[in-house]
Protein backbone atom coordinates (compact mmCIF):
# COMPACT_ATOMS: atom_id res chain seq x y z
CA UNK A 1 0.00 0.00 0.00
CA UNK A 2 2.75 2.26 0.20
CA UNK A 3 3.30 4.04 -2.79
CA UNK A 4 4.11 7.52 -4.36
CA UNK A 5 0.57 8.17 -4.23
CA UNK A 6 -0.23 8.10 -0.50
CA UNK A 7 3.25 9.93 0.28
CA UNK A 8 2.79 13.47 1.54
CA UNK A 9 4.69 16.24 2.96
CA UNK A 10 3.27 18.04 5.58
CA UNK A 11 5.20 21.64 6.08
CA UNK A 12 5.94 24.43 8.54
CA UNK A 13 4.37 22.69 11.51
CA UNK A 14 5.15 22.70 15.26
CA UNK A 15 6.79 19.44 16.60
CA UNK A 16 5.30 18.69 20.07
CA UNK A 17 6.95 16.86 22.70
CA UNK A 18 8.51 14.82 19.37
CA UNK A 19 10.14 10.71 20.35
CA UNK A 20 11.86 10.23 17.50
CA UNK A 21 15.45 10.18 18.52
CA UNK A 22 15.10 6.53 19.42
CA UNK A 23 12.26 4.00 20.26
CA UNK A 24 9.95 4.73 23.18
CA UNK A 25 7.05 2.58 24.88
CA UNK A 26 4.19 3.26 27.16
CA UNK A 27 5.32 1.47 30.71
CA UNK A 28 2.34 0.26 32.47
CA UNK A 29 4.15 -0.17 35.70
CA UNK A 30 5.55 3.50 35.74
CA UNK A 31 2.35 4.77 33.62
CA UNK A 32 4.69 6.88 31.14
CA UNK A 33 6.35 6.75 27.91
CA UNK A 34 9.66 5.02 28.38
CA UNK A 35 12.78 4.85 25.85
CA UNK A 36 12.83 1.13 24.84
CA UNK A 37 14.55 -1.60 22.50
CA UNK A 38 12.67 -1.87 18.91
CA UNK A 39 12.21 -5.38 19.49
CA UNK A 40 10.01 -4.91 22.75
CA UNK A 41 6.61 -5.06 22.41
CA UNK A 42 5.11 -1.78 21.03
CA UNK A 43 7.80 -0.02 20.55
CA UNK A 44 7.30 2.82 17.97
CA UNK A 45 8.83 6.46 17.09
CA UNK A 46 5.94 9.19 17.19
CA UNK A 47 5.86 12.75 16.69
CA UNK A 48 2.64 15.26 17.70
CA UNK A 49 2.60 18.21 15.54
CA UNK A 50 0.60 21.79 15.54
CA UNK A 51 -0.95 23.52 12.64
CA UNK A 52 -3.48 26.23 11.82
CA UNK A 53 -6.87 26.06 10.29
CA UNK A 54 -5.75 26.27 6.81
CA UNK A 55 -2.92 23.35 7.09
CA UNK A 56 -5.60 20.81 8.86
CA UNK A 57 -8.28 21.85 6.18
CA UNK A 58 -5.60 20.79 3.62
CA UNK A 59 -4.15 17.96 5.41
CA UNK A 60 -7.88 16.25 5.57
CA UNK A 61 -8.59 16.93 1.70
CA UNK A 62 -5.72 14.54 1.13
CA UNK A 63 -5.71 12.02 3.68
CA UNK A 64 -9.77 11.62 2.31
CA UNK A 65 -8.73 11.43 -1.39
CA UNK A 66 -6.82 8.81 0.13
CA UNK A 67 -9.07 6.91 2.18
CA UNK A 68 -11.93 7.17 -0.88
CA UNK A 69 -9.18 5.53 -3.26
CA UNK A 70 -8.92 2.99 -1.00
CA UNK A 71 -11.57 2.07 0.92
CA UNK A 72 -14.00 -0.90 -0.71
CA UNK A 73 -17.64 -1.54 -0.70
CA UNK A 74 -17.57 -2.54 3.35
CA UNK A 75 -15.91 0.45 4.40
CA UNK A 76 -17.64 3.55 5.92
CA UNK A 77 -18.69 6.01 2.93
CA UNK A 78 -17.79 9.32 5.13
CA UNK A 79 -14.68 10.19 6.77
CA UNK A 80 -14.45 11.96 9.76
CA UNK A 81 -11.84 14.84 10.74
CA UNK A 82 -9.54 13.08 13.18
CA UNK A 83 -7.71 16.16 14.68
CA UNK A 84 -8.01 17.67 17.94
CA UNK A 85 -9.44 21.15 18.19
CA UNK A 86 -6.97 23.10 20.38
CA UNK A 87 -9.07 26.05 20.79
CA UNK A 88 -7.24 28.57 19.25
CA UNK A 89 -7.66 27.94 15.85
CA UNK A 90 -4.96 25.61 15.65
CA UNK A 91 -5.09 21.62 15.66
CA UNK A 92 -2.97 18.99 16.52
CA UNK A 93 -2.35 15.63 15.11
CA UNK A 94 0.49 12.72 15.22
CA UNK A 95 2.36 10.51 12.94
CA UNK A 96 4.16 7.58 13.66
CA UNK A 97 5.90 4.26 12.79
CA UNK A 98 6.59 1.09 14.71
CA UNK A 99 10.15 -0.02 15.81
CA UNK A 100 9.10 -3.11 14.00
CA UNK A 101 7.20 -4.95 11.49
CA UNK A 102 7.20 -8.91 11.22
CA UNK A 103 10.30 -9.33 13.61
CA UNK A 104 11.82 -6.61 11.01
CA UNK A 105 13.78 -3.68 12.70
CA UNK A 106 11.98 -0.55 10.91
CA UNK A 107 15.20 2.24 10.06
CA UNK A 108 15.25 5.16 12.50
CA UNK A 109 13.39 7.90 11.65
CA UNK A 110 15.72 10.56 8.94
CA UNK A 111 16.17 13.94 10.34
CA UNK A 112 17.47 16.72 8.04
CA UNK A 113 18.55 20.22 8.47
CA UNK A 114 16.31 22.93 6.71
CA UNK A 115 19.43 22.36 3.68
CA UNK A 116 18.29 18.74 3.33
CA UNK A 117 21.46 18.07 5.24
CA UNK A 118 21.69 14.54 6.94
CA UNK A 119 21.94 15.45 10.54
CA UNK A 120 23.94 13.16 12.68
CA UNK A 121 22.26 9.68 14.10
CA UNK A 122 20.58 10.15 17.25
CA UNK A 123 20.06 13.96 17.09
CA UNK A 124 17.02 15.36 19.36
CA UNK A 125 14.34 17.36 18.06
CA UNK A 126 13.04 19.83 20.42
CA UNK A 127 9.30 20.71 21.33
CA UNK A 128 8.25 23.86 19.59
CA UNK A 129 10.66 23.27 16.79
CA UNK A 130 9.11 24.52 13.42
CA UNK A 131 9.26 21.25 10.73
CA UNK A 132 8.28 19.79 7.59
CA UNK A 133 7.33 16.06 7.94
CA UNK A 134 7.49 13.39 5.33
CA UNK A 135 4.90 10.83 5.90
CA UNK A 136 3.03 7.89 3.85
CA UNK A 137 -0.71 7.81 4.12
CA UNK A 138 -2.31 4.30 5.37
CA UNK A 139 -6.12 4.55 4.96
CA UNK A 140 -7.88 1.79 7.64
CA UNK A 141 -10.75 0.00 8.57
CA UNK A 142 -10.60 -2.22 11.20
CA UNK A 143 -13.13 -3.06 14.42
CA UNK A 144 -11.30 -2.04 17.09
CA UNK A 145 -9.92 1.34 15.35
CA UNK A 146 -12.64 2.26 13.13
CA UNK A 147 -12.09 4.01 9.68
CA UNK A 148 -9.29 6.55 9.22
CA UNK A 149 -6.08 7.33 7.89
CA UNK A 150 -2.68 7.24 10.03
CA UNK A 151 0.05 8.90 8.92
CA UNK A 152 3.06 6.65 8.81
CA UNK A 153 6.27 8.47 9.49
CA UNK A 154 8.94 8.56 7.17
CA UNK A 155 11.39 12.04 7.17
CA UNK A 156 11.51 15.28 9.61
CA UNK A 157 13.69 18.07 7.65
CA UNK A 158 14.26 21.02 10.81
CA UNK A 159 13.01 24.59 9.47
CA UNK A 160 13.73 26.18 13.03
CA UNK A 161 15.30 24.16 15.96
CA UNK A 162 14.28 25.38 19.61
CA UNK A 163 15.47 25.68 22.65
CA UNK A 164 16.01 22.61 24.58
CA UNK A 165 13.40 23.87 27.68
CA UNK A 166 14.23 22.35 30.99
CA UNK A 167 11.50 20.75 33.09
CA UNK A 168 9.93 23.04 36.03
CA UNK A 169 7.13 21.83 37.40
CA UNK A 170 6.88 25.29 39.51
CA UNK A 171 5.14 28.56 39.04
CA UNK A 172 6.42 31.71 40.65
CA UNK A 173 5.90 32.59 44.27
CA UNK A 174 5.70 36.14 45.30
CA UNK A 175 8.07 37.54 48.17
CA UNK A 176 9.92 34.65 48.19
CA UNK A 177 13.58 33.65 48.15
CA UNK A 178 15.59 34.89 45.41
CA UNK A 179 19.15 33.95 44.43
CA UNK A 180 20.74 37.86 44.01
CA UNK A 181 22.78 38.18 40.55
CA UNK A 182 26.75 38.05 41.96
CA UNK A 183 28.43 41.06 41.45
CA UNK A 184 31.34 41.40 38.54
CA UNK A 185 34.59 41.65 40.51
CA UNK A 186 36.04 42.85 37.04
CA UNK A 187 33.71 45.88 35.86
CA UNK A 188 34.81 49.13 36.12
CA UNK A 189 34.68 51.56 39.36
CA UNK A 190 32.79 54.72 38.91
CA UNK A 191 35.63 57.16 39.58
CA UNK A 192 34.70 59.36 42.47
CA UNK A 193 34.67 63.19 41.13
CA UNK A 194 36.07 64.24 44.63
CA UNK A 195 39.10 62.49 44.35
CA UNK A 196 42.27 63.76 42.99
CA UNK A 197 44.60 62.52 40.79
CA UNK A 198 48.14 62.16 41.95
CA UNK A 199 50.38 63.57 39.80
CA UNK A 200 53.16 61.87 38.33
CA UNK A 201 56.57 62.62 40.95
CA UNK A 202 59.29 61.60 37.96
CA UNK A 203 57.60 63.99 35.33
CA UNK A 204 59.81 66.96 34.30
CA UNK A 205 58.95 70.44 36.07
CA UNK A 206 56.76 72.33 33.30
CA UNK A 207 58.09 75.93 33.18
CA UNK A 208 54.95 78.42 33.53
CA UNK A 209 54.95 80.80 30.76
CA UNK A 210 54.49 84.48 32.01
CA UNK A 211 50.84 86.00 32.16
CA UNK A 212 50.58 88.78 29.33
CA UNK A 213 48.23 91.54 29.23
CA UNK A 214 46.06 92.09 26.36
CA UNK A 215 43.46 93.89 25.21
CA UNK A 216 40.00 92.91 24.73
CA UNK A 217 38.30 93.29 21.73
CA UNK A 218 34.97 95.04 21.64
CA UNK A 219 31.87 93.16 20.28
CA UNK A 220 31.02 94.69 17.04
CA UNK A 221 27.77 96.84 16.99
CA UNK A 222 25.23 94.40 15.36
CA UNK A 223 22.56 96.62 13.13
CA UNK A 224 19.18 96.46 14.61
CA UNK A 225 17.02 94.19 12.36
CA UNK A 226 13.17 93.27 12.37
CA UNK A 227 12.51 89.87 14.11
CA UNK A 228 11.94 87.25 11.57
CA UNK A 229 8.91 84.71 12.70
CA UNK A 230 9.66 81.45 13.48
CA UNK A 231 9.08 78.67 11.46
CA UNK A 232 5.77 76.78 12.40
CA UNK A 233 6.69 73.11 13.09
CA UNK A 234 3.62 72.48 10.76
CA UNK A 235 5.27 74.04 7.71
CA UNK A 236 8.25 72.13 8.46
CA UNK A 237 6.50 68.48 8.73
CA UNK A 238 4.52 69.33 5.22
CA UNK A 239 7.78 69.43 3.58
CA UNK A 240 7.46 65.57 3.70
CA UNK A 241 4.12 65.03 3.21
CA UNK A 242 2.84 63.97 0.13
CA UNK A 243 1.92 65.83 -2.83
CA UNK A 244 -2.18 65.92 -3.16
CA UNK A 245 -1.72 63.96 -6.19
CA UNK A 246 -0.02 61.53 -4.56
CA UNK A 247 -2.42 60.88 -2.10
CA UNK A 248 -4.59 57.86 -2.41
CA UNK A 249 -8.55 58.95 -1.82
CA UNK A 250 -9.38 55.22 -0.60
CA UNK A 251 -6.71 55.28 2.14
Amino acid sequence: MENETLRYVITDVEAMYPRINRPYRFDQKAQKTMPCEAHEDGAEYRLQFRMNREQAGELFKVMHQAYAATKTNNWPEKLEPPFKDEGDDFYTFNTKIKAQYNNQITRPVSHMDSKANPLPEGFELTHGSMINIACVLIPYNTKAAGAGVSLRLSAVQVIQLAERQGYNPFSSVDGGFTLLKEENPFATNPVDADVGVEEDPFADPVEEKPKVKTRKKRAAKVEATEEQPKSDLNDILSKFAPSSDEVDDNE
